[in-house]
């Protein structure tokens, strides 16, 4: 894994370190489930143009961001009575831009507090997401995507727009997307399916598996496997691991450069047209369908192998 994944990882954790530090809490302190001592607590509505933004902040709460056909924003927050109690709510607007908060007391404990945060928007819009230690779900957009959860797992499906989303302790799910997409957790899974678009994930402790298509895929874990799904034109391919295994599909007509590299397993290439140009104990180059942008795969501990689907 490359210096600047170490890094982004790094200042993942620090950010949600920070976040807990700021809320007087730890990620367990506040539970964002739904149970029956749950209740609508706050709401507001707005009204609102497609193509305005919302920016999301729940102390540690759960964020749900879906669409709807209206020129309007609702925003519902949930809570149990010590949620009520503790968190000073306020949603305002200013021009084209609505924020909305939930912000502990001076010196308040957070123990207990449950609480989400439901939010209705135009289907064109741009939403950004930060919660100490919640749960972030965003469906059915098009718009930019901003999500930073310090504790919890982020789910996004049915985007089309840009999506960079960070969690430093969960799992990390995108689906039906049309758009660019960064993605980093310091600890959990990546799944990325039905994407079109660059596609560009990271992950400190978990596997990764993307289906893709024309668009750039870099994905980087320090201790997982590696699965990628590819169709449509080459436009890059770059896979890395510490301790695990890679297993890369694409179509048989792709014109690629193909880089493997193991310090402990197998490598292997086997697509129509291939032609192996070098072959080492532990590396491989070669072509497939007369060269083309680089396929390049490295692992510290495991097996590599490209195919077709």
């Amino acid at each position: 894994m490359n210096s600047s994944i170490l890094t982004k990882i790094a200042t993942i954790v620090l950010t949600a370190l920070l976040s807990l530090t700021v809320y007087g809490c730890s990620t367990t302190s506040v539970s964002c489930s739904k149970s029956d001592d749950t209740k609508l607590i706050h709401e507001k509505t707005f009204t609102a143009s497609p193509g305005d933004h919302i920016s999301i902040s729940p102390a540690g709460g759960d964020i749900k961001v879906t669409s709807w056909g209206k020129n309007e924003v609702v925003v519902k927050v949930y809570g149990n009575e010590r949620a009520k109690e503790l968190l000073t709510f306020t949603a305002e607007q200013s021009g084209s831009k609505i924020t909305v908060k939930l912000e502990p007391g001076k010196g308040s404990h957070m123990n207990g507090v449950r609480v989400r945060c439901e939010v209705m928007v135009p289907e064109k819009f741009q939403v950004s997401g930060n919660t100490a230690g919640g749960d972030v779900s965003v469906e059915q957009i098009e718009g930019s995507i901003n999500l930073n959860t310090a504790g919890g797992d982020i789910r996004v499906v049915k985007i089309n727009g840009s999506v960079e989303v960070n969690t430093a302790g969960g799992d990390i799910s995108i689906r039906q997307m049309k758009g660019n997409i960064s993605a980093n957790t310091a600890g959990g899974d990546v799944k990325v399916s039905e994407a079109e678009g660059d596609v560009i994930v990271s992950t400190a402790g978990g596997d990764v598996k993307i289906a893709g298509k024309n668009g750039k895929i870099e994905a980087n874990t320090a201790g997982g496997d590696i699965a990628i799904h590819y169709e449509g034109d080459n436009n890059g391919i770059s896979a890395s691991t510490m301790g695990g295994d890679i297993d890369v599909r694409v179509p048989s007509s792709m014109k690629a450069d193909v880089k493997l590299n193991t310090m402990s397993g197998s490598l292997s290439v086997d697509v129509p047209g291939s032609v192996v140009q070098s072959k080492e104990r532990n590396r491989i180059s070669a072509q497939l369908n007369g060269g083309g942008r680089e396929i390049s795969c490295n692992t510290m501990a495991g097996d590599i192998s490209v195919k077709t689907k």
